[in-house]
């Protein structure tokens, strides 16, 4: 090999390396790297890459025994430098195989998925979700949209509307109580009986077969 591409070969191989983190500083967003391909050097604290750092700011946490790689400073002697990205081996595969999905996966099995192919997002979130909002929300759907839960839901306001443009049709189904006053703006018909422990007022006068 030609002295001058074995000498710029062996300066790529000093600048670029894979190692395993030894020791994270969740503080400074460093971590400590071990490089067991080369004599298990041990680096300083290298500075952990983000795609955003500045006004809008993005932070990854690096765990202990995850393979990164490594932009190291060639005058530093492997210790100082940068850890630019993380990568896959045969002992820790991608979460999907699929080149129409992005997904994030998290250590406790929370994932957030989109898939490209399908239009389609998909969230699996293993506790609490919360979301605040300092403006309007607004949310479109073209389509159907079920709310489920197991246990309760709760919808809490000043003030509730449910309306559309035009008349809307529903229905209820199950026991309901209703505490406070209840207005109805046109006709009223019940399939069934009506029980009142208080008085039932006919301000029309059109109910001759009342009585109490």
């Amino acid at each position: 090999m030609n002295p001058e591409i074995q000498k710029l070969f062996q300066l790529v191989m000093n600048i670029v390396k894979i190692g395993i983190v030894k020791r994270y500083n969740p503080e400074n967003h460093t971590a400590v790297v071990e490089f067991k391909d080369f004599e298990s050097v041990i680096s300083r604290e290298l500075q952990v890459a983000e795609p955003f750092t500045y006004q809008n700011k993005s932070y990854m946490p690096l765990r202990e025994g995850q393979k990164v790689l490594c932009l190291l400073l060639p005058q530093s002697g492997t210790t100082d430098g940068f850890i630019i990205g993380t990568v896959y081996d045969e002992d820790n595969h991608p979460p999907v195989k699929d080149r129409n999905k992005f997904r994030v996966q998290f250590e406790d099995g929370t994932v957030l998925e989109y898939d490209t192919a399908n239009h389609k997002l998909w969230g699996n979130v293993k506790g609490d979700a919360k979301v605040e909002i300092t403006g309007h929300l607004t949310c479109e759907v073209k389509k159907d949209v079920l709310i489920k839960s197991s246990t309760e839901v709760t919808i809490q306001a000043p003030k509730i509307n449910l309306q559309n443009n035009s008349p809307t049709i529903g229905y209820m189904e199950g026991d309901f109580l209703l505490e406070g006053t209840l207005t109805v703006r046109g006709h009223l018909e019940v399939e069934g009986d009506i029980h009142a422990t208080g008085a039932i007022i006919d301000e029309g006068g059109n109910t001759p077969n009342h009585t109490h």
